[in-house]
C-alpha cells in the first residue's frame, strides 16, 4: 500500500494528514514525497532523507529515494512498530551543507495480533535466521538420532527405568534421574578442594582447613593437656598449709591460709603496705549458727562478727 503527501517547504508546523498505515507494516507499506518550495518542486537537492516520531516517544530515520522534490520511502519495520500518531520529518540537503525540512503527522491504526515485544529493527528478517539456524539444528538431530537408533534400540525410556539414588552398578540397565542432578551437584559444590588442606597448625588462612590426619594428635595433645592440669590441681588440693595456734591472739603473723583450728575452718588473706597489716578472714563452725568474720585495716582486728 502506497500513500502520497505533498509538503511545503514555507509550512511553520507539522502538516496533519489523513495518511494511515497498520501497526505493524512493512515491506509493501510506502511513502510517496513531494516537496514544494511554494508552488515550485525544489532543486539543486544532493539527497534527502525521513526521521519518524514514534508514540512512544523513540525516533526512528532512514533515507529517501530520488530527487529534486520527488521522493519516496519503503517501510522497513521498526518505524511503525508503536500505534498512536507519528510526526515525520522530511530533511533535503544541498551542496554547501544547508539543509531544509518539512514535516508531516500521521496515524498508526493498533493492531491487537501484533506482537510488541518483538526489538526494534528487521524483525522479521532476524525470525526468519532463527528459524533456518532451528531447522538446521533439526536436521542435525535427526541424523544424529537415525544413527544412534541400532545402538540403543527403539524401546523408549519409563518412569521405572529412571533412578534418584548412587548405588546402581550394572551398566545399561538404569538411566541417572535429572532430578539428581541437584543432589549430585551439591555434592560436586560441597567438596573440599585439595588444595585447601593443610598438614600442620602453622596456617592462619581462614579459607584453609586442617587435614584429618591431624585429628589423633590434636586429641593426644589435649589428652596430655587435661592430665597435666588434673595432676596440677591434684597437687594443689594436697598441699598442707601450717596451722597458727596464735591466730586470735597473735594478728602480725600470716593470714594468707586456709586451715581449721578448735573446732573453726578458717579462710583468709593478709597483706602489709607501708609496714601495715591489712587483711580479713571468714569462719565456720558446728556451733556458730552462721558464718563470722573480722578484719584489719592496719591497726588492730576486730572482734568476730556474724554475717
Amino acid at each position: 500500500m502506497t500513500q502520497n503527501v505533498i509538503l511545503n517547504l514555507k509550512s511553520p508546523q507539522a502538516m496533519q494528514t489523513d495518511v494511515a498505515f497498520t501497526q505493524g507494516d512493512y515491506g509493501e507499506a510506502k511513502l510517496t514525497i513531494a516537496v514544494k518550495d511554494n508552488e515550485q518542486y525544489i532543486t539543486g537537492d544532493t539527497g534527502a532523507s525521513i526521521s519518524f516520531l514514534r508514540a512512544d516517544g523513540n525516533i526512528v530515520t532512514g533515507d529517501l529515494t530520488g530527487t529534486k522534490g520527488m521522493y519516496a520511502y519503503t517501510f522497513k519495520g521498526n518505524e511503525l512498530e508503536a500505534a498512536g500518531k507519528i510526526v515525520a520529518t522530511v530533511t533535503i540537503k544541498y551542496t554547501g551543507g544547508r539543509v531544509s525540512a518539512a514535516a508531516f503527522a500521521f496515524t498508526v491504526r493498533y493492531n491487537p495480533t501484533y506482537d510488541r515485544k518483538i526489538p526494534a529493527g528487521p524483525y522479521i528478517t532476524e525470525l526468519e535466521k532463527i528459524k533456518e539456524q532451528a531447522q538446521t539444528y533439526v536436521e542435525y538431530l535427526s541424523a544424529l538420532i537415525e544413527q544412534l537408533q541400532p545402538d540403543i534400540g527403539s524401546t523408549a525410556l519409563t518412569k521405572a527405568d529412571l533412578i534418584n539414588g548412587y548405588t546402581q552398578t550394572v551398566a545399561g540397565i538404569k538411566a541417572f534421574d535429572a532430578a539428581a542432578a541437584k543432589t549430585l551437584k551439591e555434592l560436586v559444590d560441597g567438596k573440599i578442594d585439595a588444595t585447601k588442606i593443610v598438614n600442620n597448625l602453622l596456617s592462619t588462612d581462614a579459607s584453609m582447613v586442617l587435614s584429618a590426619a591431624l585429628g589423633p594428635i590434636i586429641d593426644q595433645r589435649l589428652t596430655d593437656l587435661l592430665e597435666k592440669y588434673n595432676r596440677l590441681n591434684g597437687d594443689a588440693l594436697i598441699i598442707a598449709y601450717p596451722i597458727d595456734i596464735n591466730m586470735d591472739t597473735a594478728p602480725g603473723l600470716s593470714q594468707n591460709m586456709i586451715y581449721f583450728y578448735q573446732n573453726h575452718f578458717y579462710i583468709g588473706y593478709s597483706m602489709t603496705v607501708s609496714g601495715k597489716l591489712y587483711g580479713a578472714q571468714l569462719r565456720f563452725g558446728h556451733w556458730l549458727t552462721r558464718p563470722e568474720y573480722r578484719y584489719n585495716q592496719g591497726a588492730l582486728w576486730t572482734d568476730w562478727a556474724a554475717l
